[in-house]
């Protein structure tokens, strides 16, 4: 298994580090903590330095490491802070999208994104798959099987519970674990 930028964590079946996340990446309305276990959203945008890997216009942030090939498993916890039912995504991105410009979220333009918005669940396909509404999950799992082409997300409160798989789109690139947060969102890696 290869690893983007030489980090040795990543919350994985095959390691015992804990996934990180990338600030160099994170959109200037997001906060990551020191450590890079935490990202919440913030109302300011203070200025932020100039970096390739910066996403410019999506409220996003992506782990410091990419995987292009294994299974890999990390755990995110979300939290509300303002108490309403604001979006956000979870999932994976290619390295070669474009964080500078918008996209969209569909394995077609490499990125596999599971939404929570007010309570209800979709997947980014092309086209959008809302799925049947449920309890509202606050710990995710995500699972990634590189060369299967799959992305597992589950209730990480209860394994068996599994929200959504993304199969028949293989990866062909490294892939990168994906945090969009709505405003008032706290997102933590566990």
């Amino acid at each position: 298994m290869k690893r983007a930028n030489g980090l040795n964590g990543g919350f994985c079946q095959d390691t015992a580090g804990i996934l990180r996340l990338d600030a160099d990446s994170a959109n200037a309305k997001l906060l990551v903590n020191e450590d890079g276990t935490c990202v919440r959203s913030t109302d300011t945008e203070p200025p932020v330095a100039e970096n390739p890997k910066r996403f410019m216009k999506a409220p996003c942030v992506v782990g410091r490491d990419g995987y292009d090939s294994g299974t890999h498993t990390w755990v995110v916890e979300v939290k509300r802070l303002c108490g309403g039912n604001e979006p956000f995504c979870l999932g994976v991105i290619g390295g070669s999208v474009n964080r500078k410009k918008e996209y969209k979220e569909s394995p077609q333009t490499q990125v596999w994104a599971l939404e929570e918005s007010d309570g209800v669940y979709t997947a980014y396909t092309d086209p959008l798959t809302p799925l049947p509404r449920r309890e509202t999950v606050t710990n995710f799992r995500i699972t990634l099987d590189y060369e299967a082409g799959k992305l597992d997300f589950s209730n990480a409160d209860n394994p068996g519970d599994l929200i959504y798989t993304f199969s028949g789109y293989p990866f062909n690139e490294m892939v990168y674990p994906y945090f969009w947060l709505g405003k008032c969102v706290e997102m933590c890696v566990k």
